[in-house]
């Protein structure tokens, strides 16, 4: 009888037929080698459930880690690597070249799935990617903004274990070097085929695999953004392709570039608030530079004809979407020209520029509101600043403007009717120049979408500026906007030494009227040019706005690589509470107390005061509240002779309060030649009572609190970048 079925191997095959031996053998050998799968299955399983459940790929698991539980892995592996003799940080790593350039020359020569073992090529980079099939692994290779593919086996490695070895260490984010031999994969990809591998430099923070959203990281940690957005790169090549134009652009036309220095002892050159330091060697307290102008001009004098410099400015104001505290410039000085040259010179620039960076004239800006463009095609609009303010006026109120002279007693008055007549409410501090300035924003900027000169600045507003040759009270000057941004700020230079001196005293009136941005004297500049000015035009453009339009970007923090930034969980001091009104700074004290001081008598002008105390000066103080001089908006003989009367008075308390400083400031802008000459007042001058003079008690100290934003137009002034 039959055995039963299944109680041993089969012997006949689908016809019913013996097996042949050869068959039976190859029969026997699969079963065995079934039962060994079977084996290492269930001991694989048996490892799995001891260890508390089915356990994931190591790959899959370290995606999954906290980024701590990963750096302190990573660096661990390190430490390991360390210990056992390996270098971690290599001195060196000899390359024979670039990414781009190893694409530059294989791209085009090679096959696809040809590989060219003959040629050794020794490359570095950063891993961008990393991925694996099979004994096959793949990585992505970044530097200098070039990528090329990474394929790696044991095979084609020197050294099978060492493969296994560097390929479990690396991950995204090293640095490594390859030696290795060209080729491409047979979709056509250049590709590296590597027959070493070494780190370079490990990276120990797990990299985010879907970049960086947040804009606060991306600015903090730029070196970050860098790694994982490439294409910010091209931001700053454009960058350097403005300032290199730039610099061609004035090399060709014989100007010299020189460097002029970043602190002063004076911050003049711009409206603009300084940041100040201390020097220790000198002790002294100096200022970084908001402008390089009178530098500029003082080589000038000196015979260099034509001079620029491409350099770092400096202003301790507000940080928005087109401002921050420090930004880069270029300012030229041209001798025997004058702002109509400049204006050609500025459209023959700009347009150039923007044809040779872009390939045309026009260009897409995207703003909140949508898409523009902007056609940089010369020549640019011209507005004259007092006519077309007053056309604009007409053209949306409908009624007529005649503007007195802006430089003159009645002008402020008259604005002030002005802003009540339009229903438009005055932006502190309330000086004729930034009234001006503010009507000029919301009329004139407006209006400025495609590159637009306004010319023709009120002598109020430009300290520097020679004075108009057919058009009293007004200035050679212009503006250039774009997309209602200022672009470029130019005049034909001032070079008459006595009337820049008034200038710089009409300066120091609108900063007794509380504007801390108002320029103040240098005297040094002022005798410098005693020796000679020449006629001389002077111009100035931000590098940054202008980039800001050639790579459509909206914030000046694109275009810079590391902008300014609050740092994290900042509180802001008690000093950053806002400053008082002019009224009450006026009568504020500006030192911890006052200095012991000689008693000093006026008593022609001031009868009964001693000056020397903080009563007297603070009565002082208080006559001066609200005007320049202690007889009005003009100086007197009472001026000359107690500024005469206080020199002996040390420097600390001539600045006891803002108001005495202010007024010494101005006083002291004129050569005593010149206040001999004041007319004398009509008998002693009012005193205030010295009980109404003392100064104001310091407010107790508040929780720290947020400073109030700044209007956005009271961040325009330093848009001017005054020469």
């Amino acid at each position: 009888p039959r055995p039963p079925a299944g109680s041993r191997r089969a012997t006949m095959d689908a016809n019913g037929e013996p097996l042949s031996k050869n068959a039976l053998k190859k029969l026997k050998k699969a079963e065995e080698a079934a039962k060994k799968k079977a084996a290492k299955e269930a001991e694989k399983a048996a490892k799995a459930a001891a260890a508390g459940g089915d356990k994931k790929p190591a790959k899959q698991a370290e995606e999954d880690l906290d980024p701590q539980a990963y750096f302190a892995n990573r660096q661990a592996h390190f430490k390991g690597v360390e210990a056992s003799g390996q270098e971690v940080y290599p001195h060196k790593f000899q390359t024979d070249c670039q990414l781009c350039e190893f694409v530059a020359k294989y791209k085009d020569t090679v096959e696809d799935g040809a590989r060219i073992e003959t040629e050794e090529v020794s490359v570095a980079g950063r891993i961008h990617f990393k991925r694996q099939q099979g004994k096959l692994i793949f990585l992505d290779l970044v530097s200098d903004g070039a990528k090329v593919q990474i394929m790696s086996d044991s095979k084609t490695y020197e050294d099978a274990e060492a493969w296994e070895s560097v390929t479990s260490l690396i991950r995204r984010g090293d640095v490594i070097g390859i030696r290795g031999f060209p080729g491409k994969s047979k979709r056509g990809e250049l590709s590296i085929f590597p027959r070493k591998i070494d780190i370079l430099s490990p990276c120990y923070h797990m990299i985010p695999k879907n970049g960086v959203k947040s804009i606060e990281t991306r600015f903090r940690q730029r070196y970050l953004d860098l790694i994982l957005h490439p294409q910010i790169r091209s931001v700053f090549e454009v960058r350097a392709q403005v300032i290199n134009y730039v610099r061609r652009f004035l090399d060709e036309r014989n100007f010299l570039e020189v460097e002029t220095p970043m602190m002063n002892m004076v911050h003049g050159g711009a409206t603009a608030r300084p940041f100040k330091t201390h020097h220790n060697e000198l002790d002294i307290d100096m200022y970084m530079r908001v402008a390089p102008e009178l530098y500029l001009k003082m080589l000038i004098i000196g015979g260099l004809d034509r001079v620029y410099e491409i350099g770092r400015q400096f202003r301790n104001e507000g940080m928005d979407q087109t401002h921050n505290p420090e930004f880069t410039t270029c300012e030229f000085y041209q001798a025997y020209a004058d702002y109509h040259d400049l204006m050609e010179m500025t459209e023959s620039m700009i347009s150039g520029m923007v044809k040779d960076i872009t390939g045309g004239y026009k260009i897409t800006y995207s703003n909140p509101d949508g898409d523009v463009e902007i056609d940089f095609t010369p020549p640019f609009k011209r507005v004259s600043m007092m006519d077309g303010l007053a056309e604009e006026i007409e053209k949306k109120h409908g009624f007529k403007v005649d503007f007195p002279d802006p430089n003159g007693p009645e002008a402020k008055d008259f604005l002030l009717e002005l802003y009540q007549k339009l229903g438009v409410e005055p932006k502190p501090p309330c000086t004729v120049a930034r009234l001006i300035d503010q009507l000029v924003g919301d009329y004139l900027e407006e209006n400025c979408t495609h590159p637009t000169f306004i010319c023709d600045h009120p002598e109020v507003m430009s300290p520097l500026a020679k004075y108009h040759r057919s058009r009293p009270g007004l200035t050679e000057r212009f503006e250039l906007f774009v997309n209602k941004r200022e672009l470029c700020n130019a005049y034909t230079e001032l070079n008459n030494p006595w009337t820049q001196r008034e200038r710089f005293t009409q300066q120091a009136a609108q900063g007794s009227e509380g504007d801390d941005e108002a320029m103040v004297k240098d005297e040094d500049f002022c005798v410098a040019m005693e020796y000679g000015l020449p006629p001389t035009g002077g111009w100035g453009m931000g590098i940054d706005r202008l980039t800001m339009f050639l790579t459509n970007k909206d914030s000046i923090r694109e275009v810079l690589l590391f902008p300014a930034m609050k740092p994290l969980n900042h509180k802001p001091s008690a000093a950053a509470s806002p400053a008082p009104s002019a009224p009450a700074a006026a009568l504020t004290s500006t030192a911890a107390a006052f200095p012991a001081c000689p008693p000093v008598a006026c008593d022609a002008w001031l009868p009964g005061l001693n000056l020397g105390s903080e009563t007297g000066l603070g009565a002082l103080a208080t006559l001066l509240q609200g005007q320049n001089f202690i007889g009005g908006a003009s100086p007197c003989k009472a001026d000359a002779e107690v500024f005469d009367a206080i020199a002996v008075l040390p420097f600390e308390a001539k600045n006891f309060y803002p108001q005495v400083k202010h007024w010494v400031g101005t006083v002291g802008l004129f050569l005593p030649f010149v206040r001999n000459t004041w007319p004398t007042p009509q008998g002693p001058i009012t005193v205030p009572s010295p009980a109404a003079s003392k100064p104001a008690a310091k407010p107790a100290a508040k929780p720290a609190a947020k400073p109030a934003a700044k209007p956005a137009k009271e961040d325009e002034e330093d848009d001017e970048m005054d020469l």
